[in-house]
């Protein structure tokens, strides 16, 4: 109890500091959202709900841009979380380069943007902002971790402050929650890399990071650090209970918001949502839209 109380006021202090006030978050003029989530898995979903899809308002995160479908499905919401998009003297090389240039270039519909107001004043906000087919909103990325859960609540619904967002579809999923969508179908989230990780002659851990923008690439390992040491396995998987148990934290509020979140993707770890098959999928769809 002594420790909740000091959790959360140190919850309080950094909303006080750190979160615009005035920063509104309208409800959802949709009732059903399918996510994606970019994982190996979801070229086969989208193949099978290939027309269902382009019908839908579809929410991706990251460098969904990258991938084949892009322009086909023209998604109607668009996540960015990490760091690395708002970093301008990284010099945008790799995905983040073709991420920026995909997206601050001729794209023709129109797409809403949700990224942390502290980045506001970052290169591709800035570009982002000269397309008027673009709506940028600007999210209070201010996690309360810890403390009172009534008193998070508040402050997620007064849209002061987030959970903990370990990855970005933490981040998606609670925005979609907090603007009321009634229904939140989500795709391509194996969130398995624990199991693609092996431990090299070194003792250095080595991810082999699949996603469905890299289907028909060579993957290369990726060397884990922290910092400029590296990255224990103890360390790993201590981020990955951050993960699952941010899952968790998020089912309960979208309970509380009459929100339902359906784990759609075909092998995801993911345990705090109910699944759906395809069938149960497009059978839980048609009847949302006959209401």
């Amino acid at each position: 109890m002594i420790s909740k109380f000091f959790q959360t006021v140190l919850n309080l202090g950094k909303v006080v500091f750190k979160s615009n006030y005035f920063l509104q978050m309208e409800k959802s003029l949709d009732e059903n959202i399918v996510v994606m989530g970019n994982g190996p898995s979801l070229k086969n979903d989208i193949v099978n709900h290939l027309e269902i899809f382009k019908n839908a308002h579809l929410a991706v995160v990251n460098h969904f841009c990258l991938s084949e479908f892009f322009f086909e499905l023209k998604p109607r919401s668009y996540f960015l979380l990490d760091p690395d998009f708002f970093t301008d003297a990284s010099g945008f090389k790799g995905n983040v380069g073709n991420t920026f240039a995909i997206l601050t270039g001729n794209i023709e519909w129109e797409i809403d943007f949700y990224v942390p107001y502290k980045f506001r004043k970052s290169l591709l906000v800035k570009r982002l902002k000269e397309n008027s087919r673009f709506k940028v909103y600007f999210v209070n990325y201010v996690p309360a971790k810890g403390g009172f859960t009534t008193i998070n609540h508040l402050l997620y619904n007064w849209n002061l402050a987030t959970p903990q967002c370990q990855n970005v579809l933490i981040f998606t999923l609670f925005i979609l929650t907090r603007k009321s969508t009634k229904n939140i179908f989500l795709f391509g989230a194996e969130n398995d890399w624990h199991v693609n990780v092996i431990v090299n002659k070194d003792n250095f851990l080595e991810l082999r990071d699949r996603h469905l923008y890299s289907e028909n690439k060579e993957i290369k390992p990726i060397v884990l650090l922290n910092g400029n040491n590296r990255r224990t396995m103890a360390e790993l998987l201590e981020s990955s209970v951050k993960v699952f148990r941010a899952y968790m934290e998020l089912e309960k509020y979208a309970q509380k918001r009459n929100v339902n979140i359906y784990n759609c993707s075909g092998n995801s770890m993911i345990d705090a949502f109910e699944r759906l098959d395809n069938e149960e999928f497009k059978q839980k769809l048609h009847e949302s839209s006959t209401y």
